[in-house]
């Protein structure tokens, strides 16, 4: 199903949730890269489905320049399929 996110913005509390998912997902690549935890299998196939949607797309393409560089540049690579290749 599609969403217009004009006729029906995204609510705050939508846009709070769905940014939690992306603040989640930020702190197991950090921790993936630094070493603290094993690689968690599957995150790409998380971000991928998340952004599938429309309103976590939507609710990306405005707090993508608020998040750390490099999660921005994996996200956007999950997102234009390069699967694992995304991760370091």
């Amino acid at each position: 199903p599609t969403v217009d996110t004009v006729a029906a913005p995204v609510t705050e509390r939508e846009r709070t949730f769905i940014n939690l998912l992306f603040l989640h997902s930020a702190a197991c690549l950090k921790a993936i890269r630094t070493g603290a935890v094993s690689p968690v299998h599957g995150i790409e196939a998380d971000i991928k489905d998340i952004l599938s949607h429309p309103l976590p797309y939507a609710v990306w393409l405005d707090v993508e320049p608020f998040h750390d560089r490099d999660f921005a540049l994996f996200v956007e690579g999950v997102r234009r399929g390069l699967g694992s290749k995304a991760l370091p």
